[in-house]
C-alpha cells in the first residue's frame, strides 16, 4: 500500500483501514497514538509513518474526548517545520479543541474534514494521482 495512517485510538484506526480499502486504497502501515496522545507522540508517529518510502500521502484520524485537537494540530505544525519535503497530510479532526486544531492546520493549508469517508476518500484519490505521476 502508499496511504500511512495514523490515529489516535485503535478503534478509530481500523474504522480507517476499512474505509481506505473499501474506498480501493492501500494502507502502507498505521500508527495509533493511543488516547492520550499529545503534540510530541504526534510528531513521532509521522516521523514513524512517513519513513516508509512507499508512502503518498498519510491520513490522520482524530476523535478527540480525552485528545485534544489543538495538540494533536501542534504536533502535525511541529513535524511539518521540521521535515523538508513532507508527503501531503489529510486530516479527520473531532472533539475537544477542534476550533483550534483546525485554526492551526488552516494555517499549514492542511486538507480536512470532521467527515471521514470525505477524507478518506481525498486520501486515496491523492495516492491514485501520485501513483499515476501527478500532484495536487
Amino acid at each position: 500500500g502508499d496511504i500511512g495512517i495514523i490515529s489516535d485510538g485503535a478503534g478509530t484506526g481500523m474504522l480507517t483501514l476499512d474505509l481506505v480499502r473499501d474506498a480501493g486504497g492501500r494502507a502502507a502501515n498505521f500508527c495509533e497514538l493511543g488516547g492520550l496522545g499529545d503534540a510530541d507522540r504526534m510528531h513521532k508517529g509521522l516521523q514513524v509513518v512517513t519513513a516508509n518510502p512507499k508512502i503518498k500521502v498519510v491520513l490522520i484520524s482524530l476523535i478527540g474526548g480525552i485528545t485534544r485537537m489543538d495538540d494533536m494540530a501542534n504536533g502535525i505544525a511541529e513535524f511539518l517545520k521540521t521535515t523538508p519535503s513532507p508527503l501531503p497530510i489529510i486530516v479527520r479532526m473531532c472533539g475537544t479543541q477542534e476550533e483550534e486544531g483546525m485554526r492551526i492546520l488552516k494555517e499549514w493549508d492542511i486538507p480536512m474534514d470532521d467527515d471521514l469517508d470525505a477524507v478518506v476518500n481525498k486520501a486515496v484519490e491523492v495516492s491514485r494521482s501520485q501513483a499515476n505521476g501527478h500532484s495536487d
